[in-house]
């Protein structure tokens, strides 16, 4: 298959947050860093909350769209979250 604007393209294997926690990590994690090119604020977005719940800390670079809306849901989470530039 060719891209559009890359050429050739292959499938790649992905899976989600939360497989990866329970097949992976079953206990939770402390730390979870995140560098996803822009993929960041959809796979929070898609993991249910006991996922992100059995996350102690989220160190990210958002990339895109707003961050506002996954702001707001970690915070009801309970995570406390900071902006640098």
């Amino acid at each position: 298959v060719d891209g559009p604007f890359l050429g050739p393209t292959s499938p790649v294997a992905s899976t989600t947050l939360e497989r990866l926690l329970v097949e992976h990590f079953p206990q939770g994690l402390d730390l979870l860093k995140m560098d996803c090119e822009g993929a960041e604020i959809a796979i929070l977005a898609e993991s249910p909350d006991s996922v992100l719940r059995a996350i102690s800390a989220i160190r990210l670079e958002f990339h895109g769209p707003d961050p506002g809306p996954c702001k707001e849901r970690l915070e009801s989470l309970g995570f406390r979250v900071d902006f640098y530039e």
